[in-house]
């Protein structure tokens, strides 16, 4: 399956902004300050999904650890320049409204299988097996699976799989999740940085 190719709306450091936002606008929850694995920092309709998975898998005797949901703009610019990510704003960093206030959303997590001296990300046949578990799940709840997304590392591509195995996110698009993000920060005052329209990044 090829990767997909993502937004002329890339955002580079959506980096919160010290100045106050006019008070008929939306508020900034402090969360958005931090990365955070917690519930609270994901959207409730991908954490039910995701709950889902992680006790099918725990049944199937996989315990599992979320390792990345929410991600500050900066946190996600960070990764990008590292190359541990591949776009410059993605799915792990979407907020939405909760009253008057702007919260963080995760649409994305990266879920490894907390098996001790086997590590999550070594390549071993258990592991590729949980990858492709991990991936038949994702596909049940109707999510988007990281081994789907092109294969560019050889070492996961002789299984078949794309490089982020572990990363499971929404099927929403991330063009029309950008338009909402978009929105909310117009209301809010800056995040950051303004959306840009220079970038075609893949892979939230």
């Amino acid at each position: 399956m090829k990767e997909r190719t993502i937004l002329p709306v890339a955002a580079a450091a959506m980096s919160a902004a010290d100045s106050a936002a006019d008070e008929s606008f939306l508020i900034k929850s402090p969360k958005l300050k931090k990365d955070s694995t917690d519930w609270e920092y994901f959207d409730p309709d991908f954490a039910k999904k995701v709950q889902k998975i992680r006790e099918e898998l725990r049944s199937l005797g996989y315990k599992t650890r979320i390792v990345t949901a929410y991600r500050t703009p900066a946190s996600q610019l960070e990764k990008f320049k590292q190359g541990k990510s591949k776009v410059k704003f993605g799915k792990h960093n979407m907020v939405r409204q909760q009253k008057k206030e702007i919260v963080p959303a995760a649409l994305a997590a990266d879920i490894i299988w907390n098996n001790g001296k086997h590590g999550g990300y070594k390549l071993t046949p258990r592991n590729i097996k949980y990858y492709k578990l991990l991936g038949k799940l994702a596909k049940k709840e109707g999510l988007k699976w990281g081994g789907n997304f092109s294969q560019s590392s050889p070492a996961l591509a002789k299984y078949g799989i794309g490089w982020d195995p572990t990363h499971i996110e929404t099927s929403t698009s991330l063009r029309s999740l950008a338009k909402s993000y978009a929105a909310l920060v117009k209301r809010a005052g800056t995040l950051g940085v303004p959306l840009s329209k220079t970038s075609q990044d893949r892979h939230a």
